[in-house]
């Protein structure tokens, strides 16, 4: 998820594990680790999709934040002598875990088990952003560093990082509904997808987005929780596979599958063929576009992998994502 929830969840997390002692030093000190898996960003890869396929692979595994933890412990401890080792072990192990955790959560996919799974986890049960799930850990923190002396710190960080992981458990028991209900309406429609991804929407666990993969093409559709009517609507849309169809065991055409699934989708400008994430946004707007290759009178080449700028967002995406929520009429 965003930098600040990941910062808020280390602190929040902090905060129980030392039981409010050194409220505002837990905080602090939770929030800066809980940020240190993400800098992997700042590694230099060679090409714009080495980059976006390296992050949240060894960086986010669970293993190396166990193997790490002691070590990091060890320099906390002597930072703040404070706490004891045990106490600083469990804080750093924590914060580590629960960011990869967390993130497991949304599509883009994370390698909690590097380096001895292969594949990654995508989960889609929250956004990558959803303000009401960072609210309550900002209460949490900020009582921390407002109140420090009050005794009800504790308790208080407690209660809110258990309603924030409750809040979680709604997203995943949504979701499952939803994609129950997806699959009983792709099937009346006669539609057989090889896989289906249900993921939230932007800053909501009310309306869900669903994708259905069926060989050449794809489908998606929206299901608000509040529907009332059996049937979803789909639209069908082309993958366009043929267009890396003589590059298919390329490095390049195995990473992208990789990274997204097989949620992707191929689509030619000019003499440019563009690979886009289907995962990330929604049709026609999509986060994570790649340059990939170009074709002329010889053939496709690949070409070294550049990410584009994604198209610019309607003004009124959010409004009507908002009426989609409570009016079952638009879809």
């Amino acid at each position: 998820m965003d930098s600040v929830t990941q910062a808020l969840l280390g602190g929040a997390t902090a905060l129980v594990v030392t039981r409010g002692k050194s409220p505002r030093k837990a905080v602090l000190w939770g929030a800066a680790i809980a940020t240190l898996p993400d800098l992997d960003v700042l590694i230099p890869h060679g090409n714009a999709l080495d980059r976006i396929v390296s992050h949240r692979t060894w960086s986010h595994s669970w293993l190396v934040h166990s193997a790490v933890a002691p070590l990091l412990a060890a320099v906390l401890r002597r930072l703040e002598p404070t706490w004891s080792f045990t106490t600083c072990l469990l804080l750093v192990w924590v914060a580590l875990i629960t960011h990869s955790g967390l993130d497991a959560c949304t599509v883009y996919g994370t390698d909690l088990f590097w380096p001895l799974a292969k594949s990654t986890v995508i989960g889609g049960n929250v956004f990558i952003i959803d303000p009401i799930y960072t609210l309550f850990l900002l209460m949490a923190c900020g009582l921390a560093l407002i109140r420090p002396l009050s005794d009800r710190v504790w308790i208080f960080s407690t209660l809110m990082l258990t309603v924030s992981s409750l809040y979680l458990v709604w997203g995943l028991i949504a979701q499952t509904s939803i994609h129950q209900q997806a699959a009983d309406s792709l099937a009346q429609q006669g539609i057989q997808p090889e896989k289906v991804l249900v993921q939230a929407t932007p800053f909501n666990t009310l309306l869900w987005r669903i994708l259905a993969i069926e060989q050449d093409h794809y489908y998606e559709g929206f299901r608000s929780v509040l529907d009332r009517e059996d049937k979803i609507t789909f639209t069908k849309h082309p993958r366009n596979l043929r267009l890396l169809e003589s590059l298919d065991n390329s490095h390049t055409t195995k990473q992208l599958k990789h990274f997204n699934h097989g949620y992707y989708a191929l689509d030619q400008q000019n003499n440019q063929i563009i690979a886009n994430d289907l995962r990330m946004g929604t049709e026609p707007f999509y986060v994570f576009q790649f340059l990939i290759a170009e074709r002329d009178q010889n053939g496709t080449q690949l070409v070294v992998p550049e990410k584009l700028a994604g198209p610019d967002i309607p003004a009124d995406f959010f409004q009507q994502m908002w009426r989609r929520i409570f009016n079952v009429d638009i879809q």
